[in-house]
């Protein structure tokens, strides 16, 4: 049904008009039946409320579809519709019962209701959220409402007939127009008094503050059909716009370079260009809109059509009318809540790994990071963070006593960020080192390597190398470059880099990554289960270590040890960051793997040839660390193993010859070990390779045959 109404804010009759329309109130029910209870915010639309003067409600309306998804029964001819600046509570002016009505937009109920002045018609909060304005048309007074109790706390005098009022985005000031004597009431929010009368057009209606605060625009309704523009700073009328006929309604758009009027006795919409203060569109809509609001997103126009029950979707970037919405019974106030943020969300954290000690930067690529308010890694806030644009945010890592990886999550006021693995940051202790050598079992047969890596400073430049080679597979690696290397666990490292890697016939450059597990202290010769996990291109290969052993500990030193602190068997194995205080020496690392031939006598076995693999890191003070393992070929099946531990090194100018010293735990085909004074010479260039002294009995040269010897 159709109902015409004259304009509902214009002059005297004012009153009488509005109450007229009360008597529509029981076509509601027959409008409105079937509509469920009103859900909350759909997620990615907006919603819309539009308050129904002829049927005692409010209308839930979802902007994606424009269709009406609930209705809340508010008090009686309610007006015009406010919503707080944290879009979770909405105020409707309760025109026909001196009220005001509270709604909860995330439950979309009424939650309190408020008496206020006599006749009701518009109301606005102040950009904390804290108080509320209210007009009290038929009493000629603004009523002040704090939103924390919902009570009124002030009542304050204004001009004849108040209409519309607009607070400042400073809070400092409100503006209140008065449609019987042709003025706008300034008022002091601080006071609560008011400062100045400024007058304006014709029987002025609604009213609006842009965003800047500079400018205050007033519909004035009645014969002069204008905008009349107030200079907030001088509180002046500067200009008058002339729009569609009887203006009723005004808003600003988000970014204040668009206002729209309600032209409620011309049906249209009229768009100004506040910059040069004209109108450049008029928009046709239906029979007698009567306000208008804009959807902060920019994205839609809203303007209520009383005399047909409808309510306009204006495109503001065509200045057309897209949809049209019904259902609606007397439409007079609406309000527009954005839609529900998306939470952000973390798709790359960068480097994903620092030291314990904290402080490392941290690129945090994602979206939704706009108005970050918290960064943490695990449960632990960044020590500082900077929200770079929407999609990236830098932050320093916060110290952690625990290692191994965490999520890094970020907070804005639409939530946190889910957890992914793409989030991860791993607590790493980077001021380490670690060795490995020995025969690895590689699908039925053995395969020799050799690794060793070591990082003296906190971020400091990685040393290492790695030689592999497994002669029944034909496949040699060395020449290895490490770019990556932290331990990962207690005794566990990891590194990563490439290499040359010869499969075959073929020789090319591959990126590898290594894994060392050390299961214990090797002091006592007896078997561990050290591993060693070696992937190549894609080929994954290793398990448990044969004759060898791997050694994982924090970088504190030649041999293990500071001089300003010994690690003890308990703790030379863990995992733990080194205070700034422990000096670190610089070493040169040291590996070889080969496969060779000789022929020699030790202890009374004839050899045919040796595997060998050396891991050693060479410190400037004189000390080694690392271990040699070979097993010499001996006739009718009896081997010789011998286990080199490593305890003083020197290395020959220019780095491509190394001399070590020790001891030799010698093994002949299983039996008792015997302990021998052990000495070998490396030599990375020409084909000499490997030299061994054992209990004074120099073995021939093995030389570098299919394997690799790599110094520094």
């Amino acid at each position: 049904m159709t109902s015409q109404y004259s304009s509902p804010r214009s002059g005297s009759r004012l009153r009488r008009r509005l109450a007229a329309m009360a008597g529509t109130t029981a076509l509601a029910a027959a409008g409105l039946v079937g509509l469920a209870a009103p859900a909350a915010h759909a997620a990615g639309a907006s919603t819309v409320y539009v308050a129904n003067f002829g049927a005692n409600t409010v209308s839930v309306v979802n902007a994606g579809t424009d269709t009406i998804t609930g209705s809340i029964t508010v008090g009686n001819s309610p007006a015009v519709i406010a919503v707080n600046p944290a879009h979770t509570l909405a105020y409707v002016a309760d025109f026909g019962d001196g009220t005001v009505s509270a709604i909860n937009t995330a439950t979309n109920s009424v939650t309190a209701t408020i008496p206020v002045g006599s006749s009701p018609l518009s109301v606005a909060f102040t950009p904390s959220g804290a108080a509320a304005y209210v007009t009290d048309n038929g009493a000629n007074t603004v009523s002040v409402i704090s939103t924390a109790t919902n009570t009124v706390t002030a009542t304050i005098p204004v001009g004849s007939a108040p209409n519309g009022v607009a607070v400042t985005p400073s809070g400092t000031t409100a503006y209140v127009s008065n449609n019987a004597d042709n003025t706008v009431s300034v008022i002091s929010t601080a006071t609560d008094t008011v400062t100045a009368t400024i007058p304006v057009g014709a029987a002025p209606t609604a009213i609006a503050v842009n965003p800047a605060g500079t400018l205050a625009y007033v519909a004035d309704n009645s014969s002069d059909n204008s905008v009349s523009v107030i200079n907030t700073a001088t509180s002046t009328v500067t200009a008058t716009i002339a729009v569609g006929g009887a203006p009723n309604g005004v808003a600003f758009n988000a970014a204040g370079t668009l206002a729209y009027t309600a032209d409620f006795g011309g049906n249209t919409v009229s768009v100004i260009n506040p910059a040069t203060s004209t109108v450049t569109a008029t928009v046709p809509v239906g029979n007698g809109p009567a306000e208008v609001a804009v959807d902060p997103s920019g994205t839609a126009v809203y303007a209520t059509n009383l005399n047909d029950n409808t309510v306009s979707v204006i495109n503001p970037a065509t200045n057309t009318v897209t949809a049209t919405a019904s259902g609606f019974t007397g439409p007079y106030g609406t309000a527009v809540v954005p839609a529900p943020a998306a939470p952000p969300a973390v798709t790359a954290v960068s480097p994903a790994l620092g030291d314990v000690t904290g402080g490392t930067s941290v690129t945090i690529t994602g979206t939704g990071f706009t108005g970050a308010t918290a960064v943490k890694f695990a449960t632990l806030a960044a020590t500082s963070f900077t929200v770079v644009s929407a999609t990236q945010i830098t932050a320093t890592a916060p110290a952690r006593s625990t290692l191994g990886p965490v999520d890094v999550t970020v907070t804005t006021p639409a939530g946190t960020s889910a957890t992914s693995t793409a989030d991860k940051y791993a607590y790493v202790n980077t001021v380490a080192k670690a060795t490995a050598d020995g025969r690895i079992d590689v699908g039925g047969h053995d395969a020799n390597i050799s690794f060793t890596a070591r990082r003296t400073t906190l971020g400091g430049t990685i040393k290492g190398n790695l030689t592999y080679n497994n002669h029944d597979a034909n496949v040699k690696i060395k020449q290895a470059t490490i770019t990556t290397f932290y331990l990962t666990a207690p005794n566990t490292a990891y590194a990563a880099g490439t290499a040359q890697c010869t499969i075959g016939a073929t020789t090319s450059t591959c990126p590898f990554s290594i894994t060392v597990v050390d299961n214990g202290d090797h002091g006592d010769c007896a078997p561990h289960l050290d591993t060693v996990t070696l992937t190549y291109n894609t080929t994954t290969v290793g398990g448990r270590l044969e004759d060898g052993q791997v050694e994982v500990s924090p970088e504190t030193g030649g041999n293990g040890h500071s001089t300003t602190r010994t690690l003890t068997p308990a703790t030379a194995h863990q995992l733990k960051a080194i205070p700034a205080t422990d000096p670190v020496v610089d070493a040169t690392p040291i590996s070889a793997a080969m496969d060779g031939g000789f022929s020699a006598s030790l202890l009374g076995v004839n050899l045919s040839g040796a595997r060998c693999a050396t891991s050693a890191l060479a410190y400037t003070d004189g000390t080694a660390y690392g271990d040699t393992t070979c097993r010499l070929l001996g006739l009718l099946g009896i081997n010789i193993d011998l286990d080199v531990h490593l305890t003083g090194a020197t290395i020959a100018t220019g780095g491509t010859t190394a001399t070590v010293t020790g001891t030799a735990t010698v093994t002949v085909a299983g039996l008792l070990p015997v302990t021998l004074p052990a000495t070998e010479v490396l030599n990375s260039s020409g084909t000499t390779g490997l030299q061994l002294t054992i209990g004074g009995v120099a073995l021939p040269t093995l030389p570098i045959g299919t394997g690799a010897v790599q110094i520094g």
